[in-house]
């Protein structure tokens, strides 16, 4: 007996030491955590009271049914409208994946894959179960991704739909529409290619596109590494064609930025709401894409809607970002100016780019010896509760870009945020194949992005303001590069109320800008207002004395950007100030440049 009640002991300690481990891993030592759930909410109340004083109060909106539709619903008649209805489903949350420092086990792709299922474990049945009953009313409706659903419904039964409880938003329909248009020096992409020996090699690109196919036969798109989408029916379309171009040129002066690379061509064609270049259509572009396993994807297309709401459209492809652990990046759309093909006053950044999980890109003139935004960029947007939202977030040379033509094997130039987009998607590219753990760090491939770009003359991007049209900064290729392969980076989960820090050395009179990035929960029931969390950053100098802070409220992002006064070690801290969802906390990563 006495035997047995000692194996039975040493049973308890065993299991007792591998949950202290497990406890161990969920926070890494460096994440200070608060003593108590009341001090991280006194934390999180004293500071939106010190912001108070300069806040306007808002007014809680009701999200089921889309300000668009709102306004369709109240017409006479009983025509048909196409509509993405959402499924009310449980939230998903996030799934454990690797820190940076990490051994992996699991390739990325596995990863991928474990995750996709087990949130089609928690949202599937459900979906499919709205998906039926829709159907009875619509029996070409049809899933599109996630919990959404592309249906057909005349008035009367959205009115009623929209009523149901199992449908947790009703989108109307959208065009998407192309955002038209190589900047190799403005970006220092040579030195990539020729003296890092990066191009893409065994890095997998994805391009989404209102039209469909690129032209294969091109000389200089090798027609081997291009994989056309099922779908794709245009053959040599143009826009399609200069987008794949700015990535995959083999063209000796006209090289595009990860010509080395594979890519998939998704897309459609057509011209109508309901047709190929429904919205909601490629979004389910979007999603073969990302299964046919792009490590990145580029969208050079936005809706045809002015407005700086977010959107069903938006909710998305933020949903994409997380569930699937991808970079998307997206163009922030050609309507920065009245003066821009009758584009309407405001200056809007189109959807999805509005999105928080996503990379949106602004279009910059580096044709004369001082650069300048380009004035047809879009850059307004989008709104928020404490309207202190950045979009774009960085910006690439987007004027009278030469790249390949849709027919022949000319050369085209063209101008459009179309054009700088693919830019930094190649770039992000470039980026994972010099460091493999940033295919499923896409928080990190933002953090440094931000990081390593450099300001537009004439702009005002010094943190803690962002410039209103060239967000963070222009892109710089050959930095971001540096940056993912050294590493400047690192990566983390930092729980609600808690503190993460990193120390790096820094010598007086060095340039330091810090970068911090971060994905908000698209299941957040305010998400069309503002982020799930609200998360800051602080740089102090080895006397503890402040070097800078960002404290953005409705932001994914926040930098600090400083001189150093005197040489020594630099604390970078990030603090979960507050989490407005159920969630434990968030995945954060940290960039950083020192010059």
């Amino acid at each position: 007996m006495k035997r047995t009640y000692t194996c039975l002991a040493a049973l308890l300690l065993v299991i007792g030491l591998c949950l202290q481990a497990g406890s161990a891993h969920a926070q890494p030592a460096e994440i200070k955590s608060n003593d108590s759930a009341n001090s991280s909410e006194a934390k999180a109340n004293g500071k939106s009271k010190n912001k108070g004083a300069k806040k306007k109060k808002s007014t809680k909106r009701s999200h089921k049914v889309g300000p668009r539709l709102k306004k369709m619903l109240r017409g006479s008649g009983d025509e048909v409208i196409r509509v993405m209805i959402a499924a009310e489903v449980p939230a998903t949350g996030f799934q454990e994946k690797p820190l940076p420092r990490e051994s992996i086990v699991m390739t990325p792709r596995d990863m991928q894959r474990s995750n996709v299922e087990r949130i089609e474990r928690l949202v599937g049945p459900k979906t499919k179960a709205l998906l039926r009953r829709i159907q009875r009313l619509d029996p070409e409706a049809k899933r599109i991704a996630r919990h959404r659903i592309s249906a057909t419904l005349t008035r009367a039964q959205l009115r009623k739909v929209a009523k149901w409880k199992a449908v947790r938003r009703v989108e109307a329909s959208r065009l998407a529409v192309p955002n038209l248009a190589s900047a190799r020096v403005a970006g220092h992409v040579d030195d990539v290619h020729d003296l890092m020996f990066f191009k893409g090699d065994g890095v997998r690109l994805a391009q989404v596109e209102v039209y469909g196919q690129v032209n294969g036969s091109h000389s200089f798109l090798d027609d081997s590494a291009i994989t056309q989408g099922s779908s794709s029916a245009c053959n040599g379309n143009n826009h399609a064609t200069q987008v794949a171009g700015v990535m995959l040129s083999r063209h000796w002066d006209d090289r595009g930025f990860a010509p080395n690379a594979e890519l998939f061509a998704a897309g459609r064609c057509g011209v109508t709401v309901g047709g190929n270049n429904d919205m909601q259509i490629l979004v389910d572009e979007t999603q073969t894409a990302l299964n046919w396993g792009a490590d990145a994807v580029n969208m050079s297309y936005g809706d045809n809607i002015r407005s700086g709401d977010l959107n069903g459209f938006d909710q998305a492809y933020d949903e994409f970002a997380m569930d699937y652990w991808r970079t998307l990046v997206t163009s922030a759309g050609n309507n920065g100016s009245t003066s821009c093909h009758g584009a309407p006053a405001g200056g809007w950044v189109t959807s999805p780019g509005k999105g928080y999980n996503i990379i949106t890109v602004g279009a910059y003139d580096d044709t004369k010896s001082t650069h300048s935004m380009w004035n047809c960029s879009s850059w307004n947007g989008p709104n928020s509760t404490n309207s202190d939202r950045v979009k774009p977030e960085i910006v690439a040379p987007g004027v009278f870009i030469r790249t390949t033509t849709g027919t022949g094997n000319g050369f085209f130039k063209a101008s459009g945020t179309s054009f700088a987009t693919p830019q930094v998607t190649a770039t992000a590219g470039l980026m994972i194949e010099a460091n493999s753990t940033l295919t499923y760090w896409p928080e990190a491939i933002r953090a440094i992005l931000v990081a390593t770009a450099r300001p537009v003359d004439g702009s005002d991007g010094t943190p803690p303001h962002a410039d209103a049209k060239a967000g963070f900064g222009r892109l710089d290729s050959e930095r971001a590069v540096v940056g993912a392969l050294n590493p400047l980076w690192e990566g983390t989960w930092v729980g609600c109320g808690a503190s993460w820090q990193v120390q790096r050395w820094v010598v007086a009179g060095q340039r330091v800008r810090v970068a911090a990035s971060w994905f908000t929960d698209p299941d957040y029931s305010n998400y069309f207002d503002r982020p799930s969390e609200d998360i800051s950053l602080e740089v102090r100098n080895a006397a503890n004395n402040v070097m800078g802070t960002s404290d953005f409220d409705d932001n994914t992002v926040e930098v600090v950007d400083f001189v150093a006064p005197a040489s020594g070690f630099h604390t970078f801290e990030v603090d979960v100030d507050a989490c407005h969802t159920s969630t434990t906390g968030r995945y954060v990563s940290l960039a950083w440049w020192i010059d």
